[in-house]
């Protein structure tokens, strides 16, 4: 009798996450393994060896369909299925069923509330708030909605800027630093000045101007900016502390 193989563009995968990616009138499925894509896409793994269960691009994982390399080069200009892969990946839509979304979106929203309060500060105690405490005011305050594929720390800033917007009492942690300015850039320690939310402490010794200030965590950069580019690298700035804030806990003194 006549041996009859399967076609040998099928493959069958199982337990499977599917991407699915609809362009130029064509579908395409990536078979990966769960809890990978987000994983890829908000940059904690980057191999993406350890996302896809097979390196080739599929129309139908369920039937172990491969698509034909004419189909992939017309959707995407090219014949590189790693490069393909990686475009399904960022802009495919993950199939999952309604409890595993549920779980995973649950997972998201803990984990941005725990940014949120690990980055902000109630300003009226300069204590951090728990996030069981974010948590109820992104869904009762702001009515958050999940961005699936953007990672809980870009979401967590958005967060703090739409509760600040609703004055809820939040403001972003600040991070203490020590300026070092030679004396002789004045005007210098007077930009510093102006961005500094708080001057702690200001003296002058052996011709240098020392500034101890709060800042936002983002002038950081911009400081050392300014130092590179106006006293030529003669200033320097230490960063004493990130994310300054009192434990939700703490006593007031």
């Amino acid at each position: 009798m006549p041996v009859i193989k399967a076609p040998t563009n099928q493959k069958r995968h199982t337990n499977v996450a599917v991407v699915k990616l609809k362009t130029h009138g064509k579908r395409f499925e990536l078979a990966c393994y769960k809890n990978k894509v987000q994983s890829w896409r908000d940059g904690t793994e980057k191999d993406i060896g350890e996302v896809l269960q097979s390196d080739r691009i599929f129309t139908n994982v369920g039937k172990g369909e491969f698509a034909n390399t004419k189909d992939l080069e017309k959707a995407f200009g090219t014949k590189n299925e790693k490069d393909i892969a990686m475009k399904i990946l960022a802009k495919g839509d993950l199939q999952v069923s309604d409890k595993e979304r549920g779980v995973a979106n649950e997972a998201l929203l803990s984990e941005i509330a725990e940014k949120v309060s690990e980055m902000s500060v109630n300003p009226q105690t300069e204590r951090k708030y728990p996030s069981t405490i974010i948590q109820k005011a992104m869904k009762e305050t702001i009515h958050y909605s999940l961005q699936t594929k953007k990672n809980a720390k870009v979401q967590a800033i958005d967060v703090i800027k739409q509760l600040k917007a609703k004055d809820f009492p939040i403001d972003r942690c600040k991070s203490q630093v020590k300026a070092n300015i030679p004396s002789e850039f004045s005007g210098v320690a007077e930009k510093i000045r102006k961005l500094a939310s708080k001057i702690i402490d200001e003296k002058e010794a052996d011709d240098h101007i020392l500034l101890n200030i709060m800042i936002m965590p983002h002038q950081l950069k911009e400081i050392q900016q300014i130092f590179v580019k106006e006293t030529a690298g003669k200033a320097s700035v230490e960063l004493i502390s990130l994310n300054k804030q009192k434990s939700s806990d703490e006593q007031l003194i």
